[in-house]
């Protein structure tokens, strides 16, 4: 046994190096030509280490090179798979019957029209994932193309389905508050309308019948008068309130409807008003030409008023809306 120069331990009279600070006591005879008295102890350490691993990891096989076909464009009808089925999907949602006409309120049909076009976003994200387990040789891109694209598709298909759910709730929450509010008022006036029919003699035999049908049509006319005003400031609620939003399934607003509605009803109003104002003067004249006014403009009126019911009816799918 001896001591080693360096670090003053007990080593072996034939080592060459010191097993307990790693100094090389002496040059080896084999091996490498580098002066180890020209090399630090640190660097002697290092390439100590390097020489182990290299001694214990095996070298890396070559990777063998990889088929990237599928970032080729090939024709539409040849095999479509690599064209990426995702983008198929993506045409099909942008058609003129999957975009706008399933939503009532513009605010609903703006998103849509925003997440189809972040559905894309998806349909790559998945389509890369697929591609790295399958591969992008063979049958890799026509499957992960596929398959992505149906993943993407059922995604917004769910998304589309709460839309239109929360879409057809806020209208229906919507129009039944606005009906809650004005349902008592238009019931008064139906029960009026009766009364003033029960009331109305259909043809008068006396003077005395002329008097009272006289006296009615003015209870009439004023009872229109409060009507159309009634229903003029109904509608024009109606219309501020649904303001941003359209007729179901179609492209027309709820503001434009009414303005319809209320264009007929005004027509009707003006032709009732007239009728009234015939029947009187024939009553005061026995004029025929009276009477043949007064119906055919009566005739007109109630034309118009079944066309402004058949509106309402449309717009809101509430019959007798207007009470007429």
């Amino acid at each position: 046994m001896k001591k080693c120069p360096y670090c003053a331990e007990e080593i072996q009279e034939e080592a060459i190096k010191c097993k307990h600070c790693g100094e090389w006591l002496s040059v080896p005879t084999c091996g490498t030509n580098t002066d180890q008295s020209d090399t630090t102890k640190e660097e002697r350490e290092e390439k100590d280490r390097t020489d182990s691993v290299k001694k214990n990891v095996e070298p890396a096989p070559s990777r063998p090179t990889v088929d990237i076909k599928y970032q080729e464009v090939p024709g539409v009808f040849k095999k479509p798979g690599k064209y990426g089925w995702g983008w198929f999907i993506f045409l099909g949602l942008l058609t003129p019957s999957s975009r706008n006409n399933f939503f009532t309120d513009y605010t609903f049909s703006l998103i849509w029209d925003s997440l189809i076009f972040a559905s894309l976003v998806p349909y790559f994200v998945l389509r890369r994932r697929f591609l790295k387990k399958w591969g992008f040789i063979g049958e890799g891109p026509w499957k992960a193309g596929l398959i992505a694209g149906i993943c993407t598709y059922l995604l917004v298909l769910i998304v589309f389905s709460i839309m239109v759910f929360l879409d057809a709730r806020s209208l229906n929450t919507t129009i039944a508050a606005l009906d809650g509010k004005y349902k008592d008022r238009v019931v008064s006036f139906k029960q009026i309308e009766n009364s003033y029919r029960l009331k109305f003699i259909s043809e008068p035999q006396s003077k005395r019948d002329i008097d009272q049908n006289m006296k009615t049509i003015d209870e009439i006319v004023a009872y229109t008068k409060e009507k159309h005003k009634f229903f003029h400031e109904m509608f024009n609620e109606y219309k501020q309130t649904l303001r941003g939003k359209r007729i179901h399934k179609g492209k027309r607003s709820w503001g434009d409807s009414i303005d319809q509605i209320l264009a007929v009803y005004d027509e009707s109003y003006v032709n009732q008003l007239k009728a009234w104002g015939l029947l009187k003067k024939y009553y005061v004249t026995g004029e025929g030409k009276y009477y043949q006014d007064y119906t055919t403009t009566s005739q007109a009126a109630a034309t118009l008023a079944n066309k402004f019911k058949g509106l309402v009816n449309e717009a809101y799918g509430i019959t007798d809306k207007s009470g007429e």
